[in-house]
């Protein structure tokens, strides 16, 4: 999928993700408050936080892109390395399920462990996603740095791999806050589904247009209802699309309750025909799969305090925003976002 997409999607403005967290943090278009359905100041910290890690993921995918051309031009560059930066964060820990960040490596890791999408064998990490994701980001080191150009279309290949995985999280998190908007339709929840569905229906229009039509019919935080479709046909939309955008029933998993059970109709649905498997997957049992070492290790430590700079201006935010805050849940909220993201400047530090 080519980066472009993104912003042709949104009327061929490159500034979507930044139009998408302004307007949550001023309190305009979809975040204006109101009161019926509520849209208020926990709207807005919902939609800005999760803008602000969907706009690193849009950062990543593009400096992908960018290692593409360098490929092809036959400059090593370090775009692989940065990229494997913003994915990660400056505050995941070596320690398994310990500090995982709020980027996305530590998104996949908690919609791994909602969806019971989990795997054992690496000290760094649980989920299916981050075990593949790691594994492509090596083998595309591997590829990166070999100069030839003969094998530029393997290149872009495990970068297209690559950011299949990385929208796995945002696909579970759509279905994930779709049902709980169909259960209890709380102002979160709403938010929340407005956020992930910004950035994953451009994904699946790319794939399948009608889907992204359909989904994105469902996105509106400020209708009532907001689902005009019901969840089992929001999910059974988004499913048929699995084999078009390389996924299957088994990669995206279903949505646990607390007893290890699914939820009813978050089941995983089950595969008509085996989706085209990447050239660059491989298996979670595949003892190579060793996390962030070598070149991909050294980029997080170099690029760390690039990652937390540009969270800066969030945080400024919602530090300032808490002060003021007349509701006092509302208040922590805000204060807890700025401990973690001023941990995370520390760390970089």
């Amino acid at each position: 999928m080519p980066f472009d997409a993104f912003s042709d999607y949104y009327d061929g403005n490159v500034r979507f993700s930044d139009a998408f967290v302004t307007s949550a943090l001023n309190a305009t278009g979809r975040f204006t408050f109101q009161v019926s359905p509520i849209v208020s100041q926990s709207s807005g910290y919902e939609g800005s936080s999760k803008g602000a890690a969907g706009g690193l993921m849009m950062y990543t995918i593009q400096v992908l892109r960018e290692a593409d051309k360098d490929k092809k031009s036959g400059d090593v560059g370090n775009h692989v390395d940065e990229a494997v930066a913003f994915y990660t964060g400056s505050i995941a820990n070596s320690t398994k399920g310990v500090n995982i960040g709020g980027a996305q490596f530590g998104l996949a890791e908690r919609r791994g462990a909602d969806f019971g999408t989990q795997v054992s064998g690496s000290p760094f990490y649980k989920s299916l996603v981050n075990t593949k994701v790691f594994d492509l980001f090596n083998q595309l080191n591997a590829v990166h740095r070999d100069k030839s150009r003969t094998n530029f279309e393997l290149h872009v290949a495990i970068t297209n791999a690559l950011i299949s995985q990385m929208f796995v999280p945002y696909l579970q998190a759509v279905i994930k806050y779709a049902y709980w908007v169909s259960v209890s339709n709380s102002e979160e929840q709403r938010a929340e589904l407005e956020a992930f569905c910004y950035y994953f229906v451009p994904y699946l229009a790319f794939y399948d247009s009608d889907a992204g039509a359909k989904l994105q019919a469902n996105c509106d935080m400020q209708a009532e209802p907001m689902l005009v479709n019901t969840f089992a046909e929001i999910k059974s939309t988004i499913e048929k699309a699995y084999p078009a955008m390389g996924y299957t029933c088994a990669q995206i998993g279903g949505q646990l309750n607390p007893f290890g059970n699914y939820y009813a109709g978050t089941e995983p649905c089950v595969d008509s025909s085996t989706a085209g498997a990447s050239p660059s997957s491989s298996s979670s049992s595949d003892s190579n799969n060793k996390g962030p070492d070598g070149a991909a290790a050294a980029a997080i430590a170099l690029a760390v305090f690039i990652v937390a700079c540009a969270i800066g201006g969030v945080v400024y935010y919602f530090i300032s925003i808490s002060s003021r805050s007349a509701n006092g849940r509302e208040g922590i909220k805000h204060e807890q976002l700025g401990e973690e993201v001023r941990s995370e400047m520390a760390a970089a530090v």
